[in-house]
């Protein structure tokens, strides 16, 4: 963000890539569509509302923190249809130097991230499976646990229970703790595909733990 000292606005070396990613500027504003890195470029020195950054290299060291963290991850190639092995995401000795502004650069947020590692792993053990001869076998888990923490906005949803001490200024926290098990199995896709990516796209933070049917 800017910094200001007597009055006089300063260079920053970088930005906080968890800013770019909750939209703080409000030039990220569709959660699963990429954002164009060569444009974003472009725009800091443009509009004054951004932060001033120091240079280019600033946005690359930005990028860089947000790939090493898994805040978000860096993409090159054509959206939507990016090719997994040109995905950077949580390498924790990612640099700055290997981030090319370019106009095939792209930011993705950490769900899009993750399907396309998962699509890329499932990819390959179906290789496998029709090199063995053998059909790919969905995983499925017998007992499923879910734990919840931190989540703040409970009060559109236990309005009567959470909404009295809010008004009187008291910030409640909630822990929720979801078990679930069946005989036949969770199948894996329901908990990746529609339990994981919607805790994520309402930036819930939560621990999963399965144990295999």
């Amino acid at each position: 963000m800017k910094l200001e000292e007597a009055g006089i606005e300063k260079l920053v070396s970088r930005v906080d890539p968890q800013l770019l990613v909750t939209d703080k500027y409000g030039i990220w504003p569709d959660r699963d569509a990429p954002l164009d890195l060569k444009q974003l470029a472009e725009w800091f020195p443009q509009y004054p509302y951004l932060p001033m950054l120091t240079g280019e290299d600033a946005l690359r060291e930005t990028v860089a923190k947000g790939v090493r963290e898994g805040v978000l991850a860096l993409a090159y190639g054509e959206p939507p249809d990016f090719d997994p092995a040109n995905v950077k995401y949580k390498r924790p000795s990612f640099s700055a130097m290997e981030v090319e502004v370019t106009e095939s650069a792209w930011l993705l947020r950490p769900h899009i991230a993750e399907k396309l590692m998962v699509r890329e792993i499932e990819e390959v053990a179906e290789e496998v499976a029709e090199e063995l001869g053998q059909e790919v076998r969905e995983a499925r888990y017998q007992e499923v646990h879910i734990e919840i923490d931190g989540w703040e906005n409970w009060n559109d949803l236990l309005r009567y229970v959470i909404k009295p001490l809010s008004d009187q200024g008291v910030a409640p926290r909630v822990r929720i703790t979801i078990d679930a098990s069946s005989v036949t199995g969770v199948p894996a896709k329901l908990l990746r595909d529609q339990i994981e990516v919607s805790l994520q796209q309402l930036g819930i933070r939560y621990t999963l733990d399965t144990k295999p049917a």
